[in-house]
């Protein structure tokens, strides 16, 4: 279910978006990537009060405080780094998923590409 809300949030069907992962919270209330997503919905369809809601459900997270700030320039890889550093378990997490998900997607290019090596590099700003 978490996967599907995600798509149609992608492709911009923000109420099956918003149908798919309220139903998704019901059933596993504790996922909170799908707190995450539905969020992002809430904020981009300007529900900025039940987004705020979900944030609230994480009092000690300084990644939703800064999410709610509505400044996208404040929520930068160097803040969810500090917040991951200060033991936030929301900035932990989304730092796993991330890279999980670069994981993922460096395999697919492995198994696409059959590369000698492959070389990540670059800086953190």
């Amino acid at each position: 279910m978490f996967f599907l809300g995600t798509l149609y949030s992608q492709t911009g069907q923000l109420k099956q978006a918003e149908a798919t992962l309220k139903r998704c919270l019901e059933v596993f209330p504790n996922y909170i990537d799908a707190d995450f997503q539905l969020a992002k919905v809430y904020t981009w369809e300007g529900k900025w009060d039940l987004a705020t809601a979900i944030y609230e459900k994480y009092p000690d997270s300084r990644i939703f405080r800064l999410a709610d700030s509505k400044d996208p320039k404040i929520f930068s890889f160097a803040n969810i780094v500090d917040a991951a550093n200060a033991n936030d378990k929301a900035a932990i997490h989304l730092l796993n998923k991330a890279g999980e998900d670069l994981g993922k997607k460096i395999a697919f290019l492995v198994n696409l590409l059959n590369p000698q090596i492959v070389v990540i590099g670059g800086g953190v700003e």
